[in-house]
């Protein structure tokens, strides 16, 4: 009996992990693609340009590879500055909403990889702990309800971006200072260093 329950164990947290792998990997893969078909056509649209230049910048990395980075770079700071104007903002949320209809990690692992870069808005990563289920938990805030309701999703260590979702009052829920980047790596050790790097103190009691 023992050894049927370590197999079943055993076997959820294999799908958990092989799960949570795969919504690592699909972003990526995504990404890898739609640089892909990038690169062709603009490497097609410098070619000319290296070649009259006869560039040879590096050994090894002849002027249409480097004219073509640099053709994206500049691709992206422009729309970077386009997304800035209200109209391209609204149609870009509209873009991400129906992305994430498809792929609903999307969203999250778009968080982590602009805290990465050190240009996420904090609204967007804000990390608690709620008590559910008769012991505080960590989580993350989805959606500010009506009333004293909120929204969380409740993780499944040692997978972040697996977990359930609660509806829970403003007197359940304590916020912290943690990243989402945090959050993932304690999510990972499942809890380790949550309530000490916020330096909380939990309620004795809860209602």
């Amino acid at each position: 009996m023992k050894m049927q329950t370590r197999n079943i164990q055993a076997f959820a947290f294999f799908k958990r992990t092989v799960m949570s792998g795969v919504f690592l990997l699909l972003p990526i893969l995504i990404i890898a693609v739609l640089f892909a078909k990038i690169w062709a056509p603009i490497t097609k649209l410098v070619e000319r340009i290296s070649y009259r230049l006869n560039a040879e910048f590096l050994p090894g990395l002849n002027g249409v590879t480097i004219l073509a980075l640099c053709a994206i770079l500049l691709l992206c700071f422009a729309l970077g500055l386009l997304a800035r104007l209200a109209f391209v903002s609204a149609f870009s949320d509209w873009v991400e909403n129906n992305i994430i209809k498809v792929l609903p990690a999307y969203r999250y692992f778009k968080i982590i990889a602009l805290e990465k870069m050190g240009v996420a808005h904090h609204e967007d990563q804000v990390c608690l702990l709620v008590y559910v289920q008769g012991t505080w938990q960590p989580a993350l805030l989805i959606e500010d309800g009506p009333g004293t309701w909120h929204t969380v999703f409740v993780p499944l260590a040692p997978s972040p971006n697996i977990g359930t979702i609660h509806f829970v009052q403003a007197k359940h829920v304590i916020k912290t200072d943690h990243t989402l980047n945090d959050f993932h790596e304690f999510i990972q050790r499942f809890g380790k260093g949550i309530i000490s790097k916020a330096e909380i103190q939990l309620p004795e009691t809860m209602d």
